[in-house]
């Protein structure tokens, strides 16, 4: 059976097709009865975040972001059923926080639509890609206060008397 275009279903429901079953004692042809089972996606989930509802409209995904987009704002790109939405990321903000794209989750047949929230999770650079001068610029943007009182102060000499 082939559905042309985007087609919102739910796990579990019947489809009837008439005239496409088997033939009755009688003669008369039945109706083919066909029960959905819905694939779940491989990062798209329906319902608002925390809140898994097979059948809402809602989608929900995470995207990871670096650290430089989160202090100082940026874009991330996700791909939404074949589709790709631009989301802008505020600067300042923290891992955890959800955007929401109103309008950009699933359409029902009745041309209603859900919104898209997507989880940020900030992922930091690896540690052998971050330079001595780009940690200390990193400990000193954590903590300008604490940076000051330790300004002379060399990190790796704790480590090699302890």
């Amino acid at each position: 059976m082939h559905a042309a275009g985007a087609v919102v279903v739910v796990a579990g429901a019947v489809l009837r097709v008439k005239g496409k079953g088997e033939r009755a004692p009688d003669g008369r042809q039945g109706d083919l009865l066909l029960e959905l089972r819905v694939k779940p996606h491989p990062t798209l989930t329906r319902g608002a975040p925390g809140k898994p509802d097979a059948a809402a409209l809602d989608l929900s995904t995470r995207a990871d972001i670096s650290i430089a987009d989160a202090t100082l704002g940026g874009e991330v790109n996700i791909d939404r059923l074949g589709k790709t939405i631009r989301l802008t990321i505020p600067s300042g903000t923290p891992s955890g926080r959800s955007l929401r794209a109103k309008g950009k989750g699933l359409t029902n047949a009745a041309g209603r639509s859900g919104d898209l929230f997507v989880e940020l999770r900030i992922v930091p650079p690896p540690r052998d890609t971050i330079s001595d001068e780009d940690a200390r610029t990193l400990r000193r943007l954590a903590d300008p206060a604490r940076e000051r009182s330790h300004a002379s102060h060399d990190p790796r000499e704790d480590s090699a008397t302890t």
